[in-house]
């Protein structure tokens, strides 16, 4: 860390007392200096705004630093709720499950922020059709102990066949999307994939067997796949637009593999249905657009359709787009169906000719009841500075925090939504900002310099979204989310199952952690340079394992501007071209502009050994062990490639064994002689991209009796 100058290291009577001593040689004529002189009182005081103005200088205060971070692009993180996953089971019907619907773990609550699909099929079995295996799995069979290759033990050849069928005990009803978990085995760590570079290793095709304008037979899903083709556990999200038809009583959908090069065929532990993704957070107050193409017109009435929790149990207000404002609109009625997980809202028919059919006509502001009294935050005065105390117990989700702020427009109150902002400090007198301080509770607006000023209006302050959240608390174990807050009967008698840990829960960052943070900034390798840059960016490549990475020295394989790298998968004596297309790819992010990338796969040099050796009098040879050890020896050369042959070490190795009593002698020879380099101790060096595998071992025992 860079020490800072302590401007602040004298006391204001030091300050005073060196400016005075310098009074003679700036102005000798001055020769009266008591403290009744006006131009001694002059110096005190100047004396004393020094002193002022270097205690203010020498300290860096929070807001101070906090800005200075920002600088470097690091922004304080905010607070948010853990994330898992839940599963729906013992659904008798077909439901939806509204927005932010509200599951419960003890006094956590948990919440969908997408509508989702519960589906009252089953899986009952999984057909698997490749060259290797061809057979049915029920679904009980795949209980997370035995491990399946769903495609086969090998990459697909343009003559092979390697899919496999789901049978299902019911129908997907269309345009709804159906979630299907898949739990992959790996035996690997595999690099995470977010980055949306990623070149897949594989690319498959989902179907349904039915029918699709008119056409019977196997028909495309639209698939979203989180599991990046089964590299990783997650979800595959399948929708269609047929009818799927029954086949001996069962309904059938198949995943087939349409090209491959993965480095380990994917297995699967456990697939299930009816899983999807929930967040710890209590939404108190949202907000939802409506647009023009989402509103039916049925003569004098209009009609629009919301599935979210707080539409269907909360309180409304309706807000009508007018050019930039929002008017309040009260012609409006909800209609709550709890079966259909659906809310109903019917106006008057308007003129919407003026909106396209993309633009959002209205603003529909839900509530919890419980939240009627607090979702008016108060009045706007005209005056600058205005702050509302804020009494709520737990903390804000901070982008889910809104304000909306009405103005007079045309005889009505018209509403614009407000952003909220850490402070004013970038904000102009034009910028509609508020600032919510959690630590002081209360809520505060500009001063018409750094940021808007609400206007002088009765009730014209009122929230339009708010959401808490426990943070770091919400970090719990798995299996405790149990209930639903709903009152649809479906939903209600069915069975939860949190099948994962909730994680990610945080508070907000502290200031020390951000800065430790900086710190390590000036860590992350931005650009390849040194071989130490080289190897830290390949082994980050998503998605790719790897045991071993290598660059070559500056004599070797280095030619100008160009870089050679070699690569080991494990278990592999190949390197996939999946892989070669993710890291160069992957170092397109990183490279110098002329730089080239090679990358080299592993070189297999083979070692035969004869070994000549005398045995200890009363010992037996054994030529097992003597096998095991050198196996290991060679394993452990193998650790990383390129590594030399020391014959010193293997000579040592084989005179360790309790039964040797010395070596007499020992040859190696290798099945690649252009590639040795023997040095005058018979150690071989081999390339940056080799490694090594024993192959004859030839031992000619000898006693002693023998010499």
């Amino acid at each position: 860390m860079i020490e800072l100058e302590n401007l602040h290291d004298q006391t204001m009577l030091e300050i005073f007392n060196e400016a005075k001593q310098k009074i003679e040689f700036i102005n000798p004529n001055w020769t009266y200096q008591e403290v009744s002189d006006p131009g001694i009182t002059i110096l005190e005081l100047l004396s004393w705004l020094k002193f002022d103005q270097h205690e203010y200088l020498s300290r860096i205060s929070g807001r101070l630093r906090i800005k200075l971070l920002k600088l470097l692009g690091i922004n304080l993180k905010k607070r948010c709720g853990a994330k898992t996953l839940i599963q729906i089971n013992n659904v008798k019907d077909n439901i939806d499950i509204p927005k932010n619907t509200k599951f419960k773990a003890n006094n956590l609550i948990f919440e969908n922020n997408e509508l989702e699909f519960v589906s009252k099929s089953d899986i009952l079995s999984i057909e698997f059709n490749n060259p290797e295996f061809h057979g049915e799995k029920k679904i009980y069979d795949l209980n997370g102990i035995e491990k399946i290759k769903i495609f086969g033990e090998k990459n697909l050849k343009p003559t092979e066949t390697r899919e496999f069928t789901i049978k299902l005990s019911n129908y997907f009803p269309k345009n709804k999307k159906i979630n299907i978990y898949f739990e992959i085995f790996q035996e690997y760590k595999r690099n995470v994939i977010n980055s949306k570079s990623f070149i897949p290793f594989a690319k498959v095709k989902w179907q349904y067997f039915g029918i699709l304008n008119k056409n019977k037979g196997w028909h495309d899903f639209n698939f979203i796949d989180n599991t990046h083709e089964f590299l990783n556990s997650g979800t595959v999200i399948l929708s269609h637009s047929g009818e799927m038809l029954p086949v001996d009583e069962n309904y059938l959908i198949k995943c087939k593999l349409e090209k491959s090069d993965y480095d380990f065929m994917p297995k699967i532990s456990k697939i299930k249905m009816n899983i999807f993704e929930v967040v710890q957070q209590d939404t108190q107050c949202e907000s939802i657009f409506i647009k023009k193409s989402e509103i039916k017109i049925n003569g004098d009435t209009a009609k629009f359709e919301v599935s979210s929790h707080l539409s269907l149990y909360g309180k409304h207000l309706l807000y009508l787009k007018d050019q930039e404002y929002w008017t309040i609109f009260e012609r409006f009625k909800a209609n709550s169906n709890a079966e259909k997980n659906v809310c109903e809202f019917e106006i008057p028919n308007q003129n919407f000719e003026d909106f396209n059919q993309n633009d959002n006509v209205f603003l529909l502001v839900s509530y919890l009841k419980d939240f009627e009294n607090k979702i008016i935050i108060g009045s706007g005065t005209g005056f600058s500075n205005i702050i509302f105390e804020q009494n709520f117990e737990d903390l804000t989700i901070y982008d889910k925090c809104k304000v909306m702020v009405g103005e007079k427009n045309k005889r009505n109150l018209s509403f614009k939504i407000w952003d909220r902002v850490e402070d004013f400090f970038m904000s102009s007198k034009f910028d509609n900002h508020f600032v919510y301080e959690e630590n002081a509770k209360i809520i505060a607006f500009g001063d018409n310099y750094h940021g808007a000023v609400p206007e002088n209006e009765r009730d014209n302050i009122r929230f339009c979204e708010l959401c808490f959240t426990k943070g770091q608390e919400s970090n719990i174990r798995e299996n405790m989310i149990k209930d639903v807050e709903t009152q649809n009967e479906v939903l209600k008698n069915s069975s939860i199952n949190q099948i994962s840990a909730a994680a990610g829960g945080q508070d907000d960052e502290t200031l020390e952690n951000a800065e430790n943070r900086a710190l390590n900034l000036f860590k992350n390798i931005k650009r390849a340079v040194t071989a130490d840059d080289y190897i830290e960016i390949i082994k980050k490549t998503p998605g790719i394992i790897l045991k071993d990475v290598s660059i070559a020295p500056n004599n070797e394989k280095l030619l100008q501007n160009k870089i050679c790298i070699a690569i080991r998968v494990p278990e592999k004596n190949y390197v996939p071209d999946s892989y070669k297309k993710n890291i160069i790819n992957w170092f397109e992010n990183f490279r110098l502009i002329n730089t080239q990338i090679e990358l080299l796969e592993p070189l297999i040099v083979k070692i035969d050994l004869k070994i000549k050796i005398t045995l200890k009098p009363g010992y037996v040879f054994n030529k097992q062990i003597m096998d095991e050890n050198l196996e290991k020896f060679f394993e452990k050369i193998n650790r990383k490639m390129g590594q030399p042959l020391i014959y010193g070490d293997l000579f040592d190795t084989i005179e360790r064994f309790e039964f040797v009593d010395y070596l007499n002698n020992l040859e190696v020879a290798s099945d690649i002689d252009n590639l040795e380099n023997k040095s005058d101790y018979d150690n071989i060096t081999v390339p940056m991209n080799a490694t090594y595998k024993l192959g004859k071992i030839n031992v000619i025992p000898l006693l002693n009796t023998d010499i």
